[in-house]
């Protein structure tokens, strides 16, 4: 975006005192056009913001520092900070009292600054300003490096921009974040949300020193809400915190049934002293929005979001300031074509009596609370980078042209507050959760004729209810949903959930567009009961052959020459290995095998020895035939939905030794197919 642009979008107009902000003239000729360090670059940089001219500041009402100073091991990832960060003069105190090891400045940062020494590692590269526009549409606005050492550099100074400001989203409630980046003398603004970052062109700050000083006066003249802060969140009262603390404690008392050090560790997991926040939740009637906004407060959150862009989902145990009822806060980002929001399915769902599902308390998209931009189209904090990618100065990525979704802030409230499925007991209690998420499938299915889609550890939790021994589980996260048609298909195509719950059909090449079935979320439901066993239950597999079997089985699909094989499908030979496992828990038939030879008997009866270069692993009958579309002449989707619990049952029975199911060459997919990590 040209800076112009920017500038008159984002920071409005000249501010009417524009002519007592300090002169410009020559203020940054100290920072070099190139250095070798960075150092070099943001300590010239920093003395110029710092400088006062005629007793008047740079950035009135702000203050900067060089926060890189502050971190203990400024060169190694996750302990380095920005070079320099801008707080509020009431801030700045909170940041100077914290320990050095603490990361208290991205609690504050109003805006923060990155420098790297030379105009090379700049990630971006602008075009030629007299080109044509047929060359302007082509460009792209991604350098391509070089040298290895150039690559290094490059991905290092940008990688380390993003992350910085991830963790300031994290840490702070923002609609949206100011960021400079420098190489050398040249200067970048960016403008990030949650659906992208907007860039503007390249300039250098000894040349055009009046932008960059123009750019902090602006900055100084903003708005909290201008700034990029949330306004609908404030701190609670000390009544308020008194009234959260202690509604959860009781609840976390009979939920864990725990005293003394043990409920006040607990508690800790919910609740920091002076740290209660107050947030307003607007209920959405499915006449329109209530007028009468509700204040749930909330403490530590039990999801945070580790993502710049996308939903970014945080989740508070939260209590409501006027009823004293406990519940949970889900605060994301949903997409703004999402007909159907989060909260209008659980409404439909607990009318419909659908067992074993979050009750609804309240729901709705967060509005825009500032005087002035209730006066614009922005009536809803919504994200602006989508805005602009068909702007004539909007540039190729990657090679790619640039693709951003609109996205919208919601909020969600459910009387049903529980722990997750990581924090189980044992067997009983895993088995008892996972039928009750089941029966939750199964009504949804019979009642709704929806699907749930996103099967998986995090949407699952553990309530402790008076009338049972062990807690009941409830299936939450439903807005991945979607209804399915009369073939049991569901009706918006595409792979929805988490990568590494999806379901064999789901995951295989070539199918990211076909649509799920109601027996992909019940395979879903069976990764999710071996993910916890694994994890949380003892069994006998070795310690260090764990990680690698939940690497290869949950995360990883391989680049194999061998064949087309999915990430479960080739796990299953890490499950059953020779050397992980105690010859007494091999399968059926492998005692005694060599390590990389499987002899298998084909589905003619025929047998066939293979190398462990060209095995080829095959699933049960009712796995297999949900690996590719099905075959011409088989049965319509409802009849084989209303048969699916006996081919389930023989499902589990064909598949307590997988190596050991038929042989048969699989046909189709690419061989090629690089090693994928896990997405969620």
């Amino acid at each position: 975006m040209p800076v112009s642009i920017f500038m008159e979008t984002f920071l409005g107009t000249p501010p009417e005192d524009s002519r007592n902000m300090p002169s410009s003239r020559d203020a940054f000729n100290d920072v070099p056009q190139s250095a070798r360090r960075p150092a070099e670059v943001y300590e010239p940089l920093f003395a110029a913001l710092a400088k006062t001219s005629a007793g008047k500041p740079r950035c009135p009402g702000f203050v900067f520092e060089k926060s890189i100073e502050r971190s203990i091991r400024p060169s190694r990832l996750g302990y380095a900070k920005p070079h320099i960060c801008c707080f509020t003069r009431r801030n700045i105190a909170h940041v100077q009292r914290a320990d050095p090891a603490e990361r208290m400045e991205f609690g504050f940062a109003e805006l923060f600054i990155q420098t790297v020494p030379h105009p090379s590692f700049d990630f971006f590269v602008d075009p030629n300003p007299d080109a044509d526009g047929g060359i302007l549409r082509k460009h792209d606005f991604a350098r391509k490096p070089m040298d290895e050492k150039q690559h290094t550099e490059i991905e290092r100074a940008y990688g380390l921009h993003i992350a910085f400001a991830t963790e300031v989203f994290a840490r702070q409630h923002r609609v949206f974040l100011f960021t400079i980046s420098l190489a050398g003398s040249l200067a970048r603004f960016f403008r990030w949300d949650r659906s992208g970052c907007i860039v503007t062109n390249a300039f250098d700050i000894r040349e055009h020193a009046e932008i960059f000083a123009d750019f902090f006066w602006r900055f100084s003249k903003l708005s909290d809400a201008g700034r990029g802060h949330d306004l609908t969140i404030r701190m609670a009262s000390k009544e308020e915190e008194s009234l959260f603390r202690n509604t959860v404690q009781e609840y976390v008392r009979a939920q864990l049934d725990v005293q003394g050090d043990k409920l006040d560790k607990a508690l800790s997991f919910h609740y920091q002293p002076g740290h209660v926040t107050a947030i307003q939740v607007d209920p959405q009637q499915p006449s329109g929005p209530d007028q009468h906004a509700q204040r749930f407060l909330v403490s530590r959150p039990v999801v945070t979001p580790l993502l710049l862009s996308g939903r970014c989902t945080r989740g508070y145990w939260c209590v409501n300031a006027a009823t004293g009822r406990i519940g949970f806060l889900k605060d994301t980002w949903r997409t703004i074509l999402q007909k159907d929001t989060e909260g209008d399915i659980l409404r439909h769902l607990n009318r419909l009596g659908v067992r074993n599902i979050p009750t609804l308390a309240a729901h709705g998209d967060v509005r825009v609370c500032t005087s002035e931009a209730e006066k614009t189209d922005y009536t809803y904090q919504d994200t602006q980078t989508d805005q602009f990618v068909d702007e004539p100065w909007a540039r190729r990525i990657g090679g790619c042209d640039v693709i951003v979704c609109r996205r919208r802030h919601y909020r969600l409230v459910t009387n049903t507050v529980g722990y997750p499925l990581r924090d189980l007991r044992g067997t009983e209690e895993l088995l008892h959760s996972t039928y009750d998420v089941f029966v939750a499938m199964q009504d949804a299915l019979a009642e709704d004729s929806r699907i749930h889609r996103d099967l998986s550890v995090g949407n699952i939790i553990l309530v402790k209810e008076p009338d049972r021994a062990v807690r009941k589980g409830y299936l939450i996260d439903w807005e991945s949903s979607d209804r399915v048609d009369d073939e049991g298909e569901a009706i918006h195509a595409g792979r929805a959930g988490t990568w590494a719950f999806m379901s064999i059909r789901m995951l295989y090449p070539g199918n990211d567009e076909c649509s799920h079935v109601f027996e992909d979320d019940m395979e879903s439901l069976l990764y999710v009961v071996l993910y916890c066993a694994l994890l949380y239950l003892p069994h006998r597999v070795l310690v260090t052959n764990l990680t690698e079997i939940i690497d290869k089985f949950f995360d990883e699909i391989e680049d194999d020459e061998r064949n087309d094989r999915t990430v479960h499908e080739l796990s299953m030979l890490h499950l059953y290995d020779l050397h992980s496992l105690p010859s007494d828990l091999m399968p059926p038939g492998y005692r005694g095998r060599k390590r990389g030879r499987l002899s298998d008997t084909d589905e003619d009866g025929s047998s066939s020895s293979t190398s462990s270069k060209a095995q080829s692993i095959r699933l049960p009958p009712a796995k297999r035939n949900r690996a590719a579309p099905p075959p011409t002449g088989e049965p319509r989707r409802s009849e084989r939905i209303r048969d699916q619990q006996l081919r389930a049952k023989a499902a589990a029975t064909t598949s307590a030794s997988p190596v050991n199911a038929p042989a048969r060459k699989r046909n189709g997919g690419s061989t090629n197919r690089p090693r994928r990590r896990s997405r969620k």
